[in-house]
């Protein structure tokens, strides 16, 4: 498992041997805890007591894929392993919601998912702690290596109402649903540059 915090490189967190023995590294060694099902050959990290600097993308690779000297990744992913030149990942990230745990708030976007160029897909974020009627509910993105970039809001209320990005409008649509507390953004006619992590915030 590696992570990449925002505006950092990426941090070895640990490996799982073929033969099921778990190495970590120093710092993630007391709340990261590294599993796997091999009948259903999926790979599990499990982090206990979430902290705001637990914050980044989280990445599961091969041993071969990537490289690392002294807990620091010194080669990147071979990405043919992740996605491909016809394929897309829209990905999750629970930015805001680590950041609002103490305050007993949690903005919690869904599941990254893989996507065609052309296709369209709807995100969801599901908000706890505060009612999405009270606040101005916002998109974010942020491409790799690039810094946020502000899609629009939807207005507080049981209104309706969107602003957008000028290079946005048009392709990108938001809405709500306050009886679930849950915000939605749709992306049309997906393209490569589409490629993010989506944040879901509310105004301060």
């Amino acid at each position: 498992w590696i992570r990449q915090p925002l505006g950092k490189a990426m941090e070895w967190i640990g490996i799982i041997w073929g033969g099921g023995s778990i190495e970590s590294g120093a710092s993630f060694k007391s709340r990261f805890s590294i599993s796997r099902d091999t009948s259903k050959n999926v790979l599990y990290l499990d982090i206990s007591n979430l902290v705001a600097k637990d914050t980044g993308v989280y990445y599961c690779a091969r041993r071969d894929t990537a490289v690392h000297l002294s807990e620091r990744t010194v080669q990147k992913l071979n990405l043919k392993y992740v996605t491909t030149q016809r394929r897309m990942i829209l990905g999750h990230c629970i930015l805001f919601g680590l950041l609002s745990y103490s305050y007993g708030q949690s903005l919690i976007s869904s599941a990254s998912v893989v996507k065609r160029p052309g296709e369209s897909v709807t995100v969801s974020c599901t908000v706890s702690g505060f009612s999405i009627s009270g606040y101005y509910m916002h998109w974010i993105r942020q491409k790799t290596g690039k810094g946020l970039e502000w899609i629009g809001f939807i207005e507080n209320g049981s209104g309706t109402r969107t602003w957008f990005a000028q290079s946005l409008q048009g392709q990108f649509s938001i809405t709500k649903d306050t009886n679930k507390n849950m915000l939605y953004l749709e992306v049309k006619s997906l393209k490569a540059e589409d490629t993010a992590v989506y944040y879901c915030a509310r105004s301060s």
